[in-house]
């Protein structure tokens, strides 16, 4: 049996950008690759993580995410306070002009939802 290969950032954000109708459900303000992670641990699996306002249960089946894209699982998780989702030009402002321990991290290849389009444009 060969081995398992990790995918790459870029190769998850090919699967981002190949299944974002599939991503785009009410509540969803970003999807990017990253790292899955279980009971407050990183499991070391990449993952797609999609970021959500509020977690929610009994959502209707047709609102829910996928749990895995292929063989990719799919991590959501709480924001907590992507300003930058809401209003881009106050994100931009207080990146800019915001003390540094406030300011939010870039994450590579994160994408706005429902456009799809990269926060970072530089990173195409």
């Amino acid at each position: 049996m060969p081995p398992k290969t990790t995918p790459t950032p870029k190769a998850i954000d090919q699967t981002i950008r190949k299944n974002l109708n599939r991503l785009r459900k009410p509540g969803v303000l970003t999807v990017r690759p990253g790292f899955e992670i279980t009971k407050h641990q990183l499991t070391g699996k990449s993952a797609v993580v999609v970021t959500v306002h509020t977690k929610q249960k009994g959502l209707p089946k047709n609102e829910l995410l996928p749990t895995a894209i292929g063989r990719i699982p799919v991590d959501v998780r709480e924001a907590t306070e992507r300003l930058c989702a809401h209003d881009p030009a106050a994100a931009e402002l207080a990146q800019t002009f915001g003390r540094p321990e406030d300011k939010q991290p870039t994450w590579p290849l994160e994408r706005e939802m429902p456009s799809g389009k990269l926060f970072d444009v530089r990173e195409v």
